[in-house]
């Protein structure tokens, strides 16, 4: 990808929200991985940690989604991890099988 495009990808985006399972027995590896690119990317966002069942139940009864994370520029939600690495024109991590 050229430096233009990438520019072109990130463009615009502002008030980035990333809501993500932390909790003490689980850390979604997929909303560590948003973060990192987020980060790698150079875009500033509000790191929300879910800390419970309870909010984690209660994120996705409200937005009516079915995983985490999820991440919102502005008020647009944008999706999970392969979502945000698709509309960042950035090819995507795998996930890892042992």
């Amino acid at each position: 990808m050229t430096v233009a495009n990438k520019t072109t990808a990130i463009a615009n985006i502002e008030n980035v929200k990333v809501y993500r399972m932390s909790m003490p027995e689980h850390e979604c590896p997929w909303g560590l991985r948003a973060t990192k690119l987020l980060t790698e990317q150079g875009i500033e966002f509000e790191d929300i940690k879910l800390r419970s069942r309870e909010e984690v139940d209660a994120f996705k009864a409200k937005h009516e989604v079915a995983t985490t994370p999820q991440i919102f520029f502005g008020e647009e939600r944008i999706g999970g991890y392969t979502d945000l690495a698709e509309r960042l024109k950035v090819e995507a991590e795998k996930a890892e099988y042992s």
